[in-house]
C-alpha cells in the first residue's frame, strides 16, 4: 500500500508542479505571433468554435492557429511548450485545473532524435503565414460531465522563461459516458 501511495504523491506532485508553472507564466506585452483555438467536433479542420461545444468523455481535439503578425520571419514552434510547442490550460466549472488522467501520467515534450528532417524554411512562419496544429486532449482528466474552459499559450522563444502568447478561451460542455449496451 506504502508504494501506491508514494505514486499518488509523487504524480500529484508532477501534475502540480506542471500547472503551478503555466499559471505563473508572463503575457509577451509585444507579441510576435497570434495564437486561435478552436474545437468543432463535426469537423475539427473548422475554424468556427460553436458557441455551446458538446463533447463525449473519451475526449477531443483541439485546433491551435498560430499567427505571424510581423513584418519579419518567426519560430513555427518554440521548443520550450509541450504538444507543438503549446502548453494547455484546462479548467473545471469550478476553475480548478485539470490534471493528467491518471496520477503516474506525465506530459510529454515532443522532439528527440529522428523523424524526417524538415528545411530552415519549413521551421519559420512569413509575415502573415500561419500553422495550424491539431492537439488531443485525450491525456486530460475530463471524465466528469460538465463545463471546462481551454486557453493555449506559446513562449516568444526556446527560453521556458520567456513571456507567452496566449490565445482566446473556449469552452466546452461534456457530456457522460454512454452506459454500455447490456448483452442479449
Amino acid at each position: 500500500m506504502k508504494i501506491v501511495c508514494v505514486f499518488i504523491m509523487i504524480g500529484a506532485s508532477l501534475t502540480a508542479f506542471g500547472q503551478s508553472d503555466l499559471s505563473k507564466q508572463t503575457v509577451a506585452a509585444n507579441p510576435s505571433f497570434a495564437l486561435t483555438i478552436s474545437c468543432n467536433p463535426t469537423n475539427p479542420n473548422d475554424e468556427y468554435t460553436p458557441e455551446h461545444v458538446v463533447v463525449s468523455a473519451d475526449g477531443m481535439t483541439l485546433r491551435i492557429r498560430k499567427t505571424n503578425i510581423t513584418d519579419h520571419t518567426i519560430m513555427k514552434r518554440s521548443h520550450a511548450g509541450r504538444a507543438y510547442g503549446y502548453d494547455i490550460d484546462v479548467r473545471n466549472s469550478n476553475g480548478n485545473l485539470v490534471g493528467p488522467r491518471h496520477p503516474n501520467e506525465m506530459m510529454l515534450r515532443g522532439g528527440g532524435k529522428g523523424g524526417f528532417r524538415m528545411s530552415a524554411k519549413d521551421m519559420v512562419l512569413q509575415p502573415g503565414e500561419s500553422v495550424i496544429n491539431f492537439v488531443s486532449l485525450a491525456g486530460f482528466n475530463m471524465g466528469q460531465p460538465g463545463d471546462y474552459t481551454i486557453q493555449a499559450s506559446a513562449h516568444i522563444s526556446d527560453d521556458p522563461k520567456s513571456p507567452v502568447v496566449k490565445s482566446n478561451i473556449i469552452t466546452v460542455t461534456v457530456l457522460p459516458k454512454a452506459p454500455d449496451a447490456e448483452p442479449k
